[in-house]
């Protein structure tokens, strides 16, 4: 087999292609024999592009289009701008007889380690023992076909865009069409148990998959547990009524499913006692050229043709019920979409506890304008809205409207109750965990009423004194209020903060628990130079303000005393008020909680 040496020629074109990197030599044999090595760089992969969008391709074996203009297949490295991680994948390329068009960028359409990007130099090689396995540049592994001990001799990129290793007579040892990623391509099959998974523009996982269960096609968005968002249910005894086959219910419940994309639709097949039937179609667009289809990272199944040039959308697969604005993400978490348009929940008064994310793009979704806070569960409500509902409502338990109200603000875990009447005030209770996109509807379009409820943050009141809390004012007052103004300063947060994590929210109880430990400066907000500097100075602040948060009256300072202190004229540890301070002298009135024992040393 002959390998023509590296010549990349840059080709200018004018207007809608700034630029493109080509081979105008012979391309790579589609077939390659065992052992094989090929390192991840422009010396041993001479077969390169660059495309004006920043990717790169580097080829070790081509299918040329039978046709010599059109999409081709090309197995190989590929990454996207800047190029600092690469996926062995199969991609699909522009070529003419003597050239990529690399304005066209390549569609992976099967990658061996989406989630796990290798760098330069790393490698691919087919073994003398018959397995593909692909290293990292530092050679540890990535990634492999376990064909280990297999009879294969070498490695063929199909004109299909099946990467297939094969045995002395031809015989398929290992496939990539059995092993999908994100994209089907003609011919290809999803069986039962089997994914196809989104992938996010960085290489990294994405939050749908769609699969082939024993009783349906369902596709989910990962969460806790997954939600799925489609259905299309298998009826098996209708299909085996139409195929006129006489089949025992015990032989239907240890056959298996699958779907194959085929030339105009997505069907469903079941294996039952060693023969297929047809469970459904899903019509496609007859395909005038090649098609795939993808599961994308906005939820889509999509199908593409190709336009000539680049791959064309065709069709959307799936059938959402009851429209667009079921997918789970389309208005972001939070977000409502009512017929394509996305906006945030509002309150009962015109107040705004959400706000977008970014108001150029509703369609990123909402935040709540104070994020929920376990630590302030005492100051959560629950915002009423109309005419809203969700892609899928999970497990339920029936009880009455305001029982299931009560549980949501109970559990820190709940963002969202939905209640679905079966009578005046008995019904169905869902408790949500999280919350993707709602949509909106109009009563009686759903076929049942329901209200649903939005958990909301609340500021928690001023913290006060404990004389405000006992009805008996004195002239000290004043001093514990100067203590947490100076606990503000010195540790740059706020008394209370439900932006901070979880057991950091209430400043007071935080510098109560690293009392205990000795370790006060970690109340601190960014810690830099400043602490290795202005430790020891920070340290007599804290003392001070310790000193003004004095549960007892008579145990704080008086103001003169404090002016000498920050004057450098009296140390506040001098004081016996200061000395005998423990975690129980600190009157924290913010929090409802017991206070917990600890040491001030």
């Amino acid at each position: 087999m002959h390998w023509a040496g590296s010549i990349l020629v840059l080709l200018l074109f004018a207007l809608s292609i700034p630029f493109s990197q080509a081979w105008s030599i012979d391309y790579p044999s589609p077939i390659a024999s065992l052992p094989s090595l090929w390192n991840n760089n422009n010396v041993t992969i001479p077969y390169n592009a660059t495309y004006a969008s920043g990717s790169t391709i580097r080829a070790i074996l081509v299918r040329q289009n039978p046709v010599g203009y059109g999409p081709s297949f090309a197995c190989g490295f590929i990454c996207t701008a800047p190029c600092d991680d690469f996926i062995f994948a199969v991609f699909s390329v522009s070529v003419g007889y003597t050239s990529v068009n690399a304005s066209a960028p390549p569609r992976v359409v099967w990658a061996a380690n989406s989630y796990r990007p290798v760098k330069e130099n790393a490698s691919v090689q087919i073994t003398r023992d018959g397995n593909l396995v692909l290293q990292d540049f530092d050679g540890s592994p990535v990634w492999s076909t376990n064909t280990s001990g297999s009879p294969v001799v070498g490695m063929n990129l199909a004109q299909t865009g099946n990467l297939i290793l094969f045995d002395a007579v031809g015989k398929t040892v290992w496939e990539s069409f059995e092993h999908p990623t994100d994209t089907l391509l003609i011919g290809q099959s999803l069986r039962q148990g089997q994914r196809l998974t989104s992938v996010s523009t960085n290489w990294t996982q994405g939050q749908f998959y769609l699969t082939v269960l024993d009783h349906g096609l369902y596709s989910f968005v990962n969460g806790d547990p997954p939600e799925f968002y489609y259905q299309k249910r298998f009826n098996v005894t209708d299909a085996m009524v139409q195929s006129k086959m006489n089949i025992s219910s015990g032989e239907v419940k240890n056959g298996t499913a699958y779907i194959s994309f085929l030339q105009g639709s997505l069907s469903a097949f079941g294996s039952l006692n060693n023969t297929d039937i047809k469970l459904f179609d899903i019509p496609l667009p007859w395909p005038s050229s090649a098609q795939l289809i993808s599961l994308e990272d906005d939820g889509h199944l999509r199908v593409y043709g190709w336009g000539g040039i680049s791959w064309k959308s065709l069709a959307d697969v799936l059938d959402v019920y009851p429209d667009e604005c079921a997918y789970p993400t389309v208005c972001g978490e939070y977000g409502i979409c009512s017929q394509g348009q996305c906006s945030c929940p509002t309150g009962n008064s015109g107040d705004a506890p959400f706000r977008q994310l970014d108001d150029r793009h509703p369609d990123m979704g909402c935040s709540l304008a104070i994020p929920l806070s376990c630590d302030f569960v005492q100051n959560q409500q629950l915002l009423p809205l109309t005419g809203v509902a969700y892609f899928n409502f999970g497990n339920s338990w029936a009880t009455h409207e305001e029982s299931c109200k009560e549980a949501c603000l109970k559990a820190c875990t709940c963002k969202a109750v939905f209640f679905r009447y079966q009578n005046d005030s008995y019904g169905s209770c869902y408790l949500m965990p999280k919350i993707f996109s709602l949509m909106s509807y109009k009563p009686g379009t759903i076929g049942y009423n329901l209200s649903a409820y939005i958990k909301v943050q609340m500021l928690p009141p001023p913290a006060p004194t404990p004389e405000w809390l006992t009805s008996t004012i004195t002239e000290k007052a004043d001093i514990y209020s100067f203590g947490v103004v100076l606990l503000e300063i010195v540790s740059r947060r706020k008394i209370l903060d439900s932006n901070q994590p979880e057991g950091g929210t209430n400043l007071i109880n935080l510098l109560q628990e690293k009392m205990k430990v000795g370790q006060v400066l970690d109340i601190v907000e960014n810690h830099n130079e400043d602490i290795l500097l202005h430790g020891a100075e920070m340290i007599e602040v804290i003392k001070l303000a310790v000193w003004c948060l004095q549960r007892e009256v008579s145990k704080r300072p008086a103001m003169s005393q404090v002016v000498k202190v920050l004057e450098g004229a009296m140390d506040a540890e001098s004081t016996a008020s200061s000395e005998t301070t423990s975690r129980d002298d600190i009157f924290d009135a913010s929090s409802p909680l017991s206070p917990v024992p600890v040491s001030a040393r």
